[in-house]
């Protein structure tokens, strides 16, 4: 039997740590799949993969909304879009500017406008500051590979890996490609 994990932000129960991973992303406004037929851009791989779908019309859309006619692959996109369009009612609200919301997820999109995002000292990825201590967690062990430009620290002996894809860079011709990168790096 697997061990049960919890989100150590929200609380919520995940029957494995792939689930619980990939749940994580819906506490960060990282994006890191992009459609490419639109640009629209996704925090799931799947989910985009599903999108794309939708631009030659494999997709079938029975859901048909019964106050514009808009159709939908899934009843709760269905739904969403009543929230979120038909609905008046706007119970979530900022605390920061007061602007409210039909849906929680539309509140948890809104409230990155107030935060700016900050580079991880360990690794230099930006992240929101109210992220970093659980993905500072991520480097409690310490990452036994350094760059020998800018000193961060790598998965694999000597190579960068690009954002989303995993596939490893050479430092140099990683530097080369992102010069910006040179000016950050740990003392």
């Amino acid at each position: 039997t697997r061990k049960q994990v919890a989100c150590e932000i929200c609380g919520k129960i995940f029957r494995d740590v792939y689930h619980l991973n990939r749940h994580k992303l819906s506490h960060s406004g990282e994006k890191p799949y992009s459609c490419p037929v639109c640009g629209l851009r996704f925090k799931r791989k799947d989910r985009m993969s599903y999108h794309v779908r939708s631009h030659d019309g494999s997709v079938g859309k029975p859901y048909i909304c019964q106050s514009c006619g808009k159709g939908f692959s899934r009843p709760d996109h269905l739904n969403g879009h009543i929230k979120q369009v038909h609905t008046s009612e706007r119970p979530h609200k900022c605390q920061t500017c007061n602007a409210s919301f039909a849906t929680r997820d539309r509140l948890r999109s809104h409230l990155a406008c107030h935060e700016d995002k900050v580079p991880c000292q360990v690794c230099g990825k930006y992240l929101r500051a109210a992220y970093m201590a659980d993905h500072l967690k991520k480097h409690s062990e310490g990452p036994s590979n350094f760059c020998t430009i800018c000193n961060r620290g790598l998965q694999a002996p000597g190579a960068h890996s690009e954002w989303g894809s995993g596939v490893p860079q050479r430092q140099d011709l990683w530097h080369q490609r992102r010069p910006e990168m040179l000016t950050f790096g740990p003392d």
